[in-house]
């Protein structure tokens, strides 16, 4: 499996390179020809999908969900790098480990997998939203009684609960004009910068002195005017990511922004990712049941924790599907040191392996 991981790694999958998605997406449809399973490919607005089924079924009892694409990075982190029991590279943790489990997973069963009822979906446009990965799947008429979905959560803890997501592009427009003579111009950076010092300071600040830190969140991620130093900006934008961690709090939000906004008449806001806040029921017989194989190969017991990050999860819950998300050790996911343990990683395949087996063996 880490020939398999270290392979995905080398993919340059950024979200929105459709190009090295698709060649991760044939590389892992090469590697299980042969068998018996049922492969289809999907597209939609550019982002590739690919479904995997043991049966001839849009519906087969289990779902094992992951996503290609990963976030932005530097060249030198899509050549993985091994020390001692852990393995660095970008999507190591978020989340090709998953893809790699799934791909031995097919191969292992790939002579019997007739008996069994269970299908993988792997998206590329998570990182983006996933309206064009799992949400585009599942109104194809795509579902399940259950997923594993292991994008959250931490250290073999169940996510019960994670925060929404609000992103979104702010535009400024100004007057141009020579340095030298500001007054005949009107700045946009100036007033983006405005307005985003006012939102900002609508968020707790860090260290907040929680330890959990359960709040809301935001983040100023870009900035740029397309301009050099030689005249006034007449045009500046910037990408800001708010995380709230529930719907009440995410309407207190909005309505801070919109009252911030409107004593800026020169900004247009454009929504590019909205993604609600979730809970998940974590009292279920699969869940129990991928928990039981856990403590009984391992010793790990069902633990649960609030998630600060999104996924997909949400898609998948407002069409009542029990999910299961939850991975094993690793972190600094979008970091410069993401990192994935490996003998953690050789433990939560075996325990899903078994999982796979006992609930989806047809009777």
């Amino acid at each position: 499996m880490l020939v398999q991981l270290e392979k995905l790694i080398r993919f340059k999958t950024v979200v929105g390179n459709h190009k090295e998605n698709d060649k991760a997406l044939k590389w892992i449809r090469a590697e299980i020809k042969g068998g018996n399973y049922q492969i289809r490919k999907f597209r939609s607005e550019e982002y590739p999908s690919l479904i995997i089924t043991s049966q001839k079924t849009r519906k087969p009892r289990l779902f094992l969900a992951a996503h290609m694409d990963v976030a932005k990075a530097e060249k030198d982190l899509f050549i993985p790098r091994k020390e001692g029991n852990r393995l660095y590279g970008r999507g190591a943790f978020d989340m090709k480990f998953a893809v790699a489990c799934y791909l031995r997973l097919l191969k292992e069963l790939k002579k019997t997998s007739s008996k069994y009822d269970f299908g993988v979906m792997i998206t590329s446009d998570e990182e983006r939203g996933g309206e064009n990965g799992v949400k585009y799947l599942l109104e194809k008429g795509y579902g399940c009684e259950a997923v594993i979905l292991p994008d959250g959560s931490e250290d073999w803890k169940m996510e019960e609960a994670s925060k929404g997501v609000w992103c979104f592009v702010v535009k400024s427009y100004g007057r141009s004009a020579h340095p030298s003579t500001p007054w005949k111009g009107v700045n946009a950076l100036e007033e983006l910068i405005d307005y985003l010092c006012k939102l900002q300071r609508r968020f707790r600040k860090e260290p907040c002195g929680d330890p959990l830190h359960v709040h809301s969140t935001i983040d100023i991620n870009e900035l740029n005017t397309g301009r050099t130093g030689d005249n006034l900006p007449d045009y500046a934008e910037a990408m800001v990511d708010i995380f709230f961690i529930d719907e009440r709090e995410y309407e207190k939000i909005t309505g801070w922004e919109k009252d911030i906004r409107e004593k800026h008449p020169g900004l247009k806001l454009i929504t590019t990712i909205l993604n609600p806040s979730l809970k998940i029921k974590t009292k279920n017989g699969y869940a129990d049941e991928f928990y039981r194989i856990a403590r009984e190969m391992y010793g790990i017991k069902k633990e649960t924790m609030f998630s600060h990050g999104t996924s997909d999860a949400h898609y998948f819950a407002e069409r009542c599907i029990t999910i299961i998300e939850t991975r094993p050790k690793g972190g600094d996911f979008h970091g410069d040191g993401e990192w994935i343990d490996l003998e953690d990683l050789e433990r939560f395949y075996q325990v899903l392996k078994e999982f796979v087996v006992r609930t989806s063996k047809i009777k």
